[in-house]
């Protein structure tokens, strides 16, 4: 019998499971659902929530650093918890994208800072 491809199978009420036939994964039982609705809910939604409340208390400096550097050592913390080694690529990249964004972003703190402006600005401009 030849074999039919998931998205074209005699179930197409299951939009759910379209992403995983066309990367070739199977769909995700009960427990992957409720793993993904878990962090979707949680571990993005409400690190975002408290991202949104801290950002207009911080400088533009703060701000930019923890959304970039958050997911630049990642490789770190699977090295710290797994002891898989990030390979000297990854730590080349990283340490560039890490350089370069930090420095841009103390060049442009130092000349608002000079200007007296931190934060957010509020109010319309005039």
């Amino acid at each position: 019998m030849p074999q039919i491809p998931a998205w074209r199978s005699e179930r197409p009420y299951r939009p759910h499971r379209l992403p995983f036939c066309l990367f070739g994964g199977p769909a995700p039982g009960l427990e992957g659902w409720l793993a993904l609705l878990f962090l979707g809910l949680f571990q993005l939604g409400l690190s975002y929530v408290f991202y949104n409340r801290a950002i207009g208390h911080v400088t533009a400096l703060e701000a930019i650093l923890v959304p970039i550097i958050e997911p630049l050592l990642n490789p770190v913390w699977v090295y710290l918890r797994l002891g898989e080694r990030p390979g000297r690529w990854a730590i080349i990249g990283g340490a560039v994208v890490i350089t370069t964004i930090t420095l841009r972003m103390v060049l442009a703190e130092r000349k608002t800072g000079e200007t007296g402006h931190r934060g957010r600005q509020t109010g319309s401009p005039a």
